[in-house]
């Protein structure tokens, strides 16, 4: 019977994937300047595909109950989760997270909580070459 409510619980979060892609024609290295933990993967493709799974639950004296809808929406709408790219000296392209301080959400009730997971899809041209940085052969 714990097992079942445990499942309930986490089936009972918002939760949505964005994504975006970035043209990386002429682009000769790609920095990432991101909000939080991402993980970068190669693929045989020449874009940047950028895949953002956000979750967000209420946690409040009833416990963690489902986000509405309408306060999920309207973070989504502003582009908290969005990502911005930025030309820099012609070959070279900067990702940034359009925000970066991601305050608290509050409500009356309590406190949100989200969790994002960036998955950062880079063609297998490119590879490492600093913490953040990553150039094409």
């Amino acid at each position: 019977m714990l097992c079942c409510c445990a499942g309930l619980l986490l089936h009972a979060q918002q939760q949505r994937t964005l994504h975006q892609t970035f043209d990386l024609s002429d682009i000769k290295s790609v920095v990432f300047d991101l909000y939080g933990d991402y993980q970068v993967e190669s693929w045989p493709g020449s874009a940047l595909l950028v895949e953002t799974n956000v979750e967000m639950w209420e946690e409040n004296k009833l416990g963690l109950i489902d986000a509405p809808m309408s306060i999920f929406q309207h973070f989504v709408d502003k582009g908290r989760y969005q990502l911005s790219g930025t030309l820099i000296n012609k070959d070279q392209l900067r990702i940034q997270s359009k925000d970066m301080s991601r305050p608290a959400i509050r409500s009356q009730q309590g406190y949100f909580t989200e969790k994002t997971t960036v998955r950062l899809l880079l063609p297998d041209n490119f590879y490492q070459t600093g913490d953040h940085t990553w150039s094409s052969r």
